[in-house]
């Protein structure tokens, strides 16, 4: 049988829904924020796949951030940045306020 996951394609600014699992992105026009939810509101192991579909994200940079005000981090900082072109990231909610890049 066959697995599939849902995906998303954005070009502008976005914050993750609960059902996102890949985020493909556009950049050929703009950089671009997606906003993590809070890790408090997740389930340990959650699991996103971002990549830049469109090859641009050393010029249109894609930005992944905590939600403002959580104190969360992704491996220690509160944001990472995709800026290699066809780049990608695989981020999974580890303990406590934390993002980990896989």
């Amino acid at each position: 049988s066959s697995v599939f996951f849902k995906a998303t394609l954005i070009s502008n600014n976005y914050t993750v829904l609960s059902s996102d699992y890949i985020i493909g992105v556009n950049t050929t026009s703009n950089p671009v924020t997606i906003t993590l939810p809070a890790v408090s509101s997740t389930n340990s192991g959650r699991t996103l796949i971002i990549k830049d579909e469109a090859g641009n994200s050393a010029t249109n940079n894609i930005t992944i951030s905590c939600s403002l005000g959580s104190g969360d981090t992704i491996d220690n900082l509160s944001s990472s940045v995709i800026n290699v072109n066809n780049g990608s990231y695989t981020i999974y909610r580890g303990g406590t306020n934390k993002y980990y890049i896989v």
